[in-house]
């Protein structure tokens, strides 16, 4: 849900932080997991970042607004 919630991309490092259940080999699993699946983007600069795609985002927050 937090990701959903960012209007901006985030980094992998932001991701571990809000999610500590969890080591950084798995998340980097995890979200190469959700890119191949075309559930996240990602966004190469000098740094890589990571998003949701708007249909994804849409449908999460939605989602989450009616529980």
């Amino acid at each position: 849900m937090a990701i959903a919630q960012s209007t901006q991309p985030v980094t992998r490092e932001w991701i571990c932080q809000k999610f500590t259940e969890i080591t950084q080999s798995q998340s980097l699993e995890v979200l190469l997991s959700l890119e191949r699946r075309c559930l996240l983007e990602i966004v190469s600069e000098e740094t890589t970042f990571f998003t949701l795609s708007p249909v994804v985002r849409k449908y999460i927050l939605k989602k989450n607004s009616s529980s």
